[in-house]
């Protein structure tokens, strides 16, 4: 899983790569959006992507989730 290296969060992360779907929504600026847990990934909330693109996420999260969700860096470390 992996680890934000600013501010040690370790269980949300955002992908660069998806802007959100509906950003006047006042959600996430990512339109996909992990929760990880004991080194998997639990939840993809999917705000954009294709269907497609968020199963592959989902068993390739270490190509897309590439932001951490809490404080915005991209300064993350992967196992």
């Amino acid at each position: 899983m992996p680890r934000c290296m600013d501010c040690g969060n370790d269980t949300t992360f955002s992908s660069s790569a998806i802007p959100n779907g509906a950003p006047w929504a006042n959600g996430p600026y990512s339109g996909l959006v992990a929760s990880f847990s004991e080194g998997q990934v639990k939840h993809v909330e999917n705000m954009g992507a294709a269907y497609e693109v968020a199963q592959e996420a989902f068993q390739r999260p270490e190509g897309y989730f590439d932001t951490c969700h809490h404080c915005g860096s991209a300064n993350l470390q992967w196992p």
